[in-house]
């Protein structure tokens, strides 16, 4: 199941900018699609119009992928990728509406990506129990020969 969050967004700069919050790491399990206005009014795409998702990560490294535009409505949609959540903190972003491939107009937002509770270098720690039960046997052996060996006499 995919998460689809929505996100009303102005082409005309000088807007607050949308922060989508995610978790590092997330990749193709959140659309994102934006629903743009030209001010008051509803910015609707037409026939020869694309759209990219450009942005920088935090280290510097920076990506473009293309958006799916919805030719005679005003929505843009984008599937999260490995490469806008793999490093933590905020993800300049760009919304680029193209025409010809000429920029027609661009939408600034945020991607917050939230540190991975278990990074993807982390060893991880095998469960004790197989341990535990290994030695609650061998303990239970031991006092079982014991005894026999006690009532034996030996």
């Amino acid at each position: 199941m995919m998460i689809t969050q929505s996100l009303n967004t102005n082409l005309i700069p000088g807007q607050v900018n949308p922060r989508i919050n995610v978790s590092q790491y997330d990749k193709s399990s959140r659309t994102l699609s934006f629903a743009l206005y030209n001010g008051s009014q509803t910015f609707n795409i037409t026939s020869g119009m694309t759209a990219l998702i450009e942005g920088t990560k935090p280290d510097g490294h920076g990506f473009q992928y293309n958006a799916a535009v919805s030719v005679g409505f005003n929505i843009v949609t984008a599937t999260l990728t490995q490469q806008m959540t793999c490093v933590a903190g905020d993800v300049v972003c760009e919304l680029v509406i193209l025409k010809s491939g000429e920029r027609l107009a661009t939408a600034n937002f945020i991607i917050a990506v939230e540190p991975a509770a278990l990074k993807d270098s982390a060893i991880i720690s095998d469960s004790e129990l197989p341990l535990l039960i290994t030695l609650a046997t061998e303990q239970m052996e031991n006092s079982e020969a014991w005894a026999v060996g006690t009532k034996n006499g030996t």
